[in-house]
């Protein structure tokens, strides 16, 4: 069974590979016999960090660490198939790895400094474009949780801004159908055409959107 169905199903087991079931070293190391890092906190875990943890709190770090690599080549994968939400099932698979990724490298090469991470980068545009506050709120625990993420703060500010952005823009072109894209601001009476444009790119990659080019304009409707 996936991680994703333990997720949405709560449940507290699942099937273990012969390698899986392998008890890992303490030298290995686990989320269940996690010990302080600068990510420790004495109160206060978010609810879904608490079940990530009790979902993988039996396997090796170096398990749940190329498990995570297996998993961000499946978003990119999918994000170049034009497969969004497959891509963001990935990310929220990678999500619940990131702990066990600043704790690997952290053991392995001495400091967490990886500065991409898909399951942010992609999973904040693409959750915020959904509509999904429930996801970008887990993304915000598990941000504001570890240190190493924080200099995710400013995208997950922007990403609730987008997705109160998205569904404006998305009634807006509803109700007016082929228009074009440059009126936006002015008719929805909004400041950064910069965070417009990316969003209107975006939500036509997922679907919502459909533009056309005629002449030097760009026309805008809701994709059906």
């Amino acid at each position: 069974m996936s991680f994703l169905k333990i997720l949405f199903a709560r449940r507290q087991t699942k099937p273990k590979s012969k390698q899986e079931a392998r008890q890992p070293t303490q030298a290995e190391g686990t989320l269940g016999n996690r010990q302080s890092t600068s990510a420790s906190k004495k109160d206060g875990i978010p609810q879904i960090i608490s079940l990530y943890r009790e979902s993988y709190k039996d396997q090796s770090l170096k398990n749940l660490n190329d498990m995570y690599f297996t998993i961000i080549g499946q978003i990119a994968a999918a994000e170049k198939e034009g497969k969004i939400d497959e891509l963001l099932m990935h990310c929220q698979a990678s999500l619940a790895l990131l702990e066990s990724l600043i704790k690997y490298c952290k053991k392995e090469y001495g400091r967490f400094d990886i500065k991409t991470i898909p399951a942010l980068d992609k999973g904040l545009i693409y959750f915020a474009i959904n509509g999904n506050t429930r996801q970008l709120k887990n993304i915000q625990d598990v941000v504001n949780y570890f240190d190493e993420l924080h200099t995710y703060a400013d995208d997950v500010e922007t990403a609730f801004a987008r997705r109160e952005l998205a569904a404006k823009i998305f009634r807006y072109v509803k109700a007016n159908s082929n228009c074009r894209q440059t009126d936006l601001k002015r008719n929805l009476n909004l400041e950064d055409g910069c965070l417009i444009s990316t969003t209107v790119h975006y939500m036509e990659k997922a679907g919502k959107l459909k533009r056309i080019r005629e002449g030097g304009k760009i026309l805008l409707s809701v994709h059906k």
